[in-house]
C-alpha cells in the first residue's frame, strides 16, 4: 500500500506491476510444491516397496575416474 502513496500515477503502475509479479510467483511455487511431492512419494515410496531393480553405474561423487 506504500507503493500506491509514492506517486500520483506511477504508484498505481508500479502497485499493479507488483502485484502481478508477486501473486505468479506464489503460484508458481505452489504448482512446482504440488508436483514435486507427489513425484518424490512416486519414487520413494512406490519403488521401495515394489521390489524395483534399478540398473546403471553405482553413484561415487568422489571417486578418481580413470582417464583412457
Amino acid at each position: 500500500m506504500q507503493i500506491l502513496d509514492s506517486a500520483p500515477v506511477i504508484g498505481h503502475i508500479f502497485f499493479v506491476i507488483f502485484l502481478l509479479l508477486g501473486h505468479t510467483l506464489n503460484i508458481l511455487i505452489s504448482s512446482l510444491g504440488s508436483f514435486v511431492h507427489p513425484m518424490r512419494l512416486t519414487f520413494v515410496e512406490f519403488y521401495k516397496n515394489a521390489g524395483f531393480i534399478g540398473g546403471g553405474k553405482e553413484y561415487k561423487p568422489f571417486a578418481k575416474q580413470n582417464k583412457q
